[in-house]
Order: C-alpha cells, then structure tokens, then sequence
C-alpha cells in the first residue's frame, strides 16, 4: 500500500467533512494508495511547517502575509485590536505549525492562536476568517470548547466566505456572531466513515494478507477484507453517536438560536445564506469585509449606534419613565444630605462606587435558575447583549461587577430577558452605591456616539465637596504615573479600590514586575523584526528543531 499514514487517516476512521469533499480526495488520491507509481513527498512532523506554508490574503482587511511574518509576531495576526484566525483548508488534529500548511490547519495551530488572543490585553476581539469543507473529529470538541470560553470574555465573530462545512461549522458555531458572504454555505452537521477494501486489488498483484488476531473485535474493519454486516452497524453507532455529540456542542454554541435537537433535524444538510439564517444556522449575510470592518469601529469604540439600537434604548427609556419619575419624588422629600463615614473621618471620598457584587449576584441567580440545555447560559447572556444592544462580553462585565451602575435602560432591557422585576435590579445596585435618582446610571457614562467600558473610570455622585478635588488629583496622578503603563489593570484598583496616597501607590506600580507576563505577547509584537531575509543559495537551510532549541536556551 502506498502512502500508508495518509489512508490511516482517511480510511475507517470517523470523518467531519462534507461528503462531496470525501468523494473528490477518493478519485484524486484513492487511486495513488495501491498504485504502481512511487509517490511524492509527504509532509512529516519533522518537515518545517514554515517552509511549506504558503502565502494567505485575508478576505476580511485585505492584508498578506505569510505564516513566517505571524509567527516571529507570535503568531498572531492583529488588525485594529482584532485578532484574525483563518480557519482554512483540511482541519487536522495535530500540526506543529500556525495557519495552514500544505492545505491543511490544525486544531492545535487554531487553539494556540485563540490562547494568545485571549490572554493579549491589546487585542479586544477575534474575527475567525472561515473557508473549509470540514476534517477529522479527534480535537475539534474541545477547540470549540475553549471558543465558546474565549467569547465571555471577548467578543468573537465568525466570516464565512465562502464554506463552514461540517467541522468548520462546528468552529463557527462557537462564536457570538455568524456572517456570511452571499455565495457562502454553512452546516453538514453529521459524520462520514470510509472503508477501503483492497483485498481485490491485491489479489490481482499477487499479495495474500494473513490476519493474525486475538480478540474478537481485534482488526475490525481492516482494508485487507469486506466489511462484515456486524461491524457495518457498529461503525454506524459510532457515528451517530458522534453525530448526537456534534449537535451538542452546535447547540451550546448558538444557544436558542440553534439547539441540539433542530441540530440534528438538519439531517447534514447544507445551506444558503437565506435558509441558513431562517433556520438560526448564521445571523446575517453581509460583504465580510464591510461586515469585518463594523465590527473593528464597534470593538474600537468609533462607531456610532445603528438606528435599530437608538429605537430599542428609548423604547427602554419610555418603559422605564415612570419608575424614574417615583423615585425622583422621593428623592425630592428627602431633606437631609447624610454624611458618610469616610467623610466624618476627615478622609476624601473615592469617586466611584463600589464594585457591583449585588447587582452580579442578582443577575448570576436568575441566569442560572433559567439556564436549560438548550439554553444554556451563553444563550441567555446573548440574549440580554441583544436586548441591551451590547456585546455577551460587556455583559459578563457587568455579572462580574466590572462595570458598576449600568444605564437604567439596560436594567430594564435585562429585566425583560430574565423575567425579573427592574425595581429589583435598581434596588440591588443601589445597594452597590449606584444612584438612579436622575434615570440613569452614574457610574457608566454614555452617548449617542458611544459606550463606557470596564476600563474606563467614569465617576459617580461626588461626596463631600471639600473632598472630591483631592481625589481627582490622587487618581489622575495614579493612573498617569509613567509606571502605570501596562499595570492599568493594577492602577485603577490601587486608585479606585483603596485609600492609598498616590506617592504609594506610584511606589507599588514601579515596584510590581508583572508587566512582561500580562503583555509578553503585544511586547514581542511591538518589537519584532518581521523583514523576510532571503539566505544566499549556496547556504544550506537551517535545521528548524535545532535552531529553535538553541533560541530557547541561548541564555
């Protein structure tokens, strides 16, 4: 048999590829596996993956480069603060290489890839740049796993152009978002199996295969004899067992919009872009590249809200006026200002409130008692991004207390999702130290041109007056400190959280020697030299496994 490795991999092995995709390797390549003829090079672990990548033109911002450049930029393609992951070609398991290589992407490329996004401060998205018809099963669970994990912290969306087939969609299932070009197709949501039987063709060039087995089931479905009827309807089992597993993990990815069961109803089927969204299979169809470049104005903070959104807040603000207008009532009886205790101690007031740990835990409870398998907790959050015309990742802020004292709109927009009472929800933020007394929230500014994030301070009520131009000047001089520059993280909470001077807390900033880990990955970026040197031809190339073990240990 020739090209023994690559029929282990295609033969009697469980496939998530579109069935078209199989038939064409097997009248390409089947002939090639029992052929005459010596074949070409394969591509083995210890071949550089560098050397056999190949140039990528993203269809999202129209930039080229090749895998080398992304690698020595730690492998990691970043436009406007968004991370671009394409996902092209065969999908493997393992492959020691980033991007695609010989026409395949493996599993473990993407994963380190998602990794680096994820824990880049610098980048505040992933854009996962879709084209492939699908590949193998083993390894494609958990990356979906650890995307769907990746999207409550930042947002990720998924471009289809122009195929999510099979376990490409399995990938993009996971993101918060599908888009897809007009000429795209998505789904093939099920398993393919191939069983090769040579023993005809080997009997032709004379060969007789012995089996030598111990075990009943031991070399089941071997390529040396016709399948027998028992091990057909195993193999079948196996399938649909990972068919059931596939839809699985597509309803956890789409939540209301797709679950398990509708999954699977789809009989891997493919579709449109039309069908597609009428079916919760995508969301929009769209140029990907204008979509893309929306995206980057939304994620960057520089675009403005759409006309949809607008409607939707003040149809917020019209549901909750009366609320507004009873508490700007009692807020007119009271006749006493009452004095804090930091106040009574002669100690300036900080101008934030405290994190918003009531208003989480209300929301957390009410996420968790609706949450069901097929809508699950990811769902609910993106519903309640929906209807507060937010990201699920701003809303995960908000769960974890990292953005105190949403509008009122937004409580009111999360009260509907979640079936609850916004009287609740003010009261428990109030209990954060919120004040809602003029219909909004005090601590997240917001306009028409944009939205406060997690990361910027905005103040609230101020406390005494005599106290409130000393703590301005305590927190500017905190986070402006030279020292503060990628310890933002750490300044805010030395200046927002505590009572420190702001002498000490510069001291503790210049003090901590965090900043490489939090930022090792933008510094080797920022820093890299990415020109492409061609060596003279009569240098042998470098040995990539040598080369890289004596950068690691140079030092």
């Amino acid at each position: 048999m020739k090209n023994p490795l690559i029929a282990a991999r295609v033969f009697n092995t469980p496939l998530l590829i579109h069935d078209a995709k199989a038939a064409a390797f097997l009248r390409g390549f089947g002939h090639r596996l029992v052929g005459d003829f010596e074949p070409g090079p394969e591509l083995r672990a210890t071949d550089d993956p560098l050397r056999a990548a190949t140039p990528f033109a993203s269809v999202l911002d129209g930039a080229q480069s090749r895998d080398l450049v992304a690698r020595e930029r730690g492998g990691l393609m970043v436009s406007s603060g968004v991370a671009v992951i394409p996902v092209t070609g065969v999908l493997v398991h393992r492959g020691a290489w980033l991007g695609e290589s010989s026409g395949q992407t493996s599993y473990e490329g993407l994963r380190a890839q998602i990794d680096a996004a994820a824990g880049d401060p610098e980048v505040r998205a992933v854009a996962l740049e879709i084209d492939s018809h699908g590949g193998e099963v083993a390894g494609i669970f958990d990356l979906a796993d650890r995307i769907r994990a990746v999207r409550q912290d930042k947002p990720v969306h998924a471009y289809v152009a122009d195929h999510a087939l099979s376990a490409a969609y399995a990938i993009a299932s996971q993101a918060d978002r599908i888009v897809m070009s007009r000429t795209a197709l998505v789904g093939s949501i099920g398993v393919i199996m191939l069983h090769a039987d040579f023993s005809g063709a080997l009997e032709r060039e004379g060969v007789a295969v012995t089996l030598i087995r111990s075990g009943a089931h031991k070399a089941a479905g071997n390529p040396y004899e016709a399948l027998p009827e028992g091990v057909l309807a195993k193999l079948t089992g196996q399938a649909d067992e990972l068919r059931d597993l596939f839809a699985e993990t597509v309803g956890r990815g789409r939540g209301a919009r797709l679950g398990a069961a509708a999954a699977l109803k789809t009989e891997a089927d493919v579709f449109s872009p039309a069908r597609a969204i009428e079916m919760g299979l995508a969301d929009e169809v769209a140029d990907p590249r204008a979509a893309f470049a929306a995206f980057v104005a939304k994620v960057s903070g520089g675009a403005s809200p759409s006309q949809g959104r607008r409607s939707a807040r003040a149809s917020a603000r019209r549901r909750a006026s009366k609320l507004n207008q009873s508490r700007r009532s009692a807020m007119a009886n009271t006749s006493k200002t009452k004095t804090s205790p930091a106040a009574k101690a002669g100690r300036s007031c900080p101008i934030t409130p405290q994190a918003g740990e009531n208003l989480g835990n209300v929301l957390n409870t009410a996420i968790d008692e609706q949450a069901t398998e097929d809508r699950d907790r990811a769902a609910i959050i993106q519903e309640m991004g929906d209807a507060a015309g937010i990201e699920a990742s701003t809303v995960n802020q908000i769960l974890a207390g990292e953005i105190n004292c949403p509008p009122l709109e937004r409580l009111d927009a999360f009260a509907g999702v979640l079936e609850l009472d916004v009287d609740d929800l003010v009261a428990a933020a109030e209990e954060d130290g919120c004040d809602y007394s003029d219909g909004e929230g005090e601590a997240e500014a917001e306009s028409e041109g944009g939205e406060a994030t997690a990361n910027t301070p905005v103040p609230a009520p101020a406390a005494a007056a005599s106290g409130t131009s000393a703590e301005r000047e305590r927190i500017s001089a905190i986070l402006t400190a030279p020292a503060a520059e990628g310890r933002m993280k750490l300044a805010q909470h030395l200046a927002f959280k505590t009572d420190m001077s702001a002498e000490d807390a510069v001291a503790a900033l210049a003090a901590d020697d965090r900043k490489a880990g939090a930022g090792a990955l933008s510094a080797a970026m920022a820093g890299a030299d990415t020109t492409i040197s061609e060596p003279p031809a009569d240098v042998p190339p470098e040995n990539p496994v040598l080369a890289a073990v004596d950068k690691r240990y140079r030092n």
